[in-house]
């Protein structure tokens, strides 16, 4: 990896200060930012949390934003469903309010590249509505969560989103999975 950085920068990370002239700081980045959110990224997410590390923190902040209003919204977080849509538009309509949208996109491509290759239509309808959801908050950057939510709503009732149908018994895809649009969903 490599940052090039014009100066020092200091980031607080899990209750951490670093440094970005500190010889270790992308191994301590990292660190932090899995301990924090207790989660492991990817190769992909590393290289862009290195590259954006104060985006990083923002948009993975904004990842229990996103699974709060999902559960609010359809009682539950599901995997391939009206929920699942839902969430990657909200998520990446908050990410690209808060961050330059172009950042938000690449950290929603970022997120599902290691998918499986047969998982292919999962990652598709993923990515389809990261960028539905990137497209509402490029475009809404005024508009607080409440209201995001709403237009979120209304994209999923116009049947802009995609959820995926004839699922195996697990909710994965399967021979003869195909996308459908969103309306109904709501």
């Amino acid at each position: 990896m490599g940052i090039a950085m014009l100066g020092c920068s200091k980031i607080i990370v899990n209750s951490t200060l670093i440094s970005s002239c500190d010889p270790d700081f992308e191994t301590k980045f990292i660190e932090a930012l899995e301990s924090e959110f207790e989660e492991n990224l990817n190769s992909c997410e590393l290289a862009l949390a290195i590259q954006f590390p104060v985006e990083a923190i923002r948009m993975f902040r904004n990842k229990s934003i996103a699974y709060a209003y999902t559960e609010a919204v359809f009682g539950g977080n599901g995997r391939n469903d009206c929920s699942d849509a839902f969430r990657h538009a909200f998520f990446n309509a908050i990410n690209a309010r808060d961050v330059h949208h172009t950042i938000a996109l690449e950290f929603g491509k970022a997120h599902e590249c290691d998918t499986p290759n047969h998982l292919y239509m999962e990652k598709s309808m993923d990515l389809y509505n990261n960028e539905v959801g990137n497209l509402i908050g490029k475009a809404n950057k005024d508009l607080n969560n409440d209201q995001i939510k709403l237009k979120i709503i209304e994209a999923m009732r116009n049947g802009e989103l995609k959820v995926l149908q004839d699922l195996d018994l697990n909710g994965l895809p399967k021979t003869g999975t195909t996308t459908k649009s969103s309306l109904g969903c709501i």
